[in-house]
């Protein structure tokens, strides 16, 4: 984890604390609504007692989120002081830097529109972006655990000279005053999906921050994370680049697409 080889400013203390505590409370929750899910710190994750195949996607993704917490609070993170530029397009610039966890990618953006209506789109219509990204295969919902946690199957298709990949993971989120932050971490489990076709890579960390924008409340500032292992030694750096370039840019060209259309239904 960052905490073993980075420290950071007590300032965050509080809400890694109390990410921690909320790791703790299983108890049952009922579902409730998207927008009450989202202005609340306090909901804990739960686990139905016939579900305990996830406790581990569960308890990685905590973790993960605790890590998320502390990179983008950290100093060289908001600056990109030390990151290298990898890509860009029109609107954004994707950055890429060494950490213990590994090599993590990066790119902030900026939609115009309000930060908890721009975060419920990107996480409850996640499972379609695979109709704008021609990247990606598959990507199902496999189980909602809590109404801020579920289990993700996410898969690649050949990229490049990259053989396509899936992944199975597991992803959270907290709200933080003006700021909400999603992680997710790969686990498996007994019975879990698998394509013969494909590699099964390794999510490290996945997510982001999403915050109100300083200069204009109505719309939201993302900084998207990536690490991600693939499972295979030899794909060249070049290649490697590219292709986290391109996840990360193209999800955040599907959630401008989204949100340009709720705007135009709105009208």
């Amino acid at each position: 984890h960052f905490a073993s080889h980075i420290s950071i400013n007590d300032t965050y203390r509080p809400k890694i604390e109390l990410i921690k505590e909320n790791v703790l409370a299983w108890n049952k929750w009922s579902k409730i609504n998207m927008a009450s899910v989202i202005t609340s710190a306090n909901i804990p994750n739960i686990i139905p007692s016939s579900d305990e195949k996830y406790a581990e996607g569960m308890r990685l993704a905590n973790d993960a989120l605790q890590d998320m917490l502390e990179l983008v609070n950290m100093p060289d993170f908001e600056s990109h002081e030390g990151w290298k530029r990898k890509s860009a397009n029109k609107n954004d610039i994707v950055f890429s830097k060494y950490y213990a966890l590994g090599k993590i990618f990066t790119m902030r953006t900026t939609f115009d529109f309000p930060l908890r209506p721009c975060f419920a789109e990107h996480w409850e219509n996640f499972a379609d972006i695979t109709k704008y990204n021609k990247n990606i295969s598959s990507i199902k919902i496999i189980d909602d655990l809590a109404p801020n946690m579920d289990v993700v199957y996410y898969a690649m298709k050949d990229f490049a000279t990259i053989k396509g990949r899936e992944f199975m993971m597991c992803r959270t989120f907290r709200s933080f005053g003006d700021e909400i932050i999603e992680a997710a971490r790969s686990f498996d489990f007994m019975g879990a999906e698998h394509d013969p076709q494909k590699i099964r890579g390794h999510i490290i960390l996945a997510g982001g921050r999403f915050r109100v924008c300083p200069e204009d409340s109505a719309k939201t500032v993302v900084d998207y994370v990536m690490c991600v292992d693939f499972k295979e030694k030899n794909i060249p750096k070049i290649i490697m680049d590219a292709t986290m370039s391109t996840l990360i840019m193209q999800d955040a060209e599907f959630t401008r697409k989204q949100i340009e259309k709720l705007k135009q239904e709105a009208v």
